[in-house]
């Protein structure tokens, strides 16, 4: 499950992060999603992009 995810004007992506945990359901390993790290995470730098 990636969540919401669109680009910032310098395209690249602006999404949530989130912690996850490997847990085995049964016989099957699986990820459960415990928190939301960051939202809407996009990089230090698009103010500086000329995009």
């Amino acid at each position: 499950m990636r969540g919401k995810f669109s680009f910032a004007s310098n395209h690249h992506p602006v999404q949530d992060i989130f912690v996850r945990e490997v847990i085995k359901e049964g016989e099957i390993y699986t990820n459960k999603i415990i928190a939301t790290a960051i939202t809407d995470c996009d990089n230090a730098y698009v103010g500086d992009c000329k995009m």
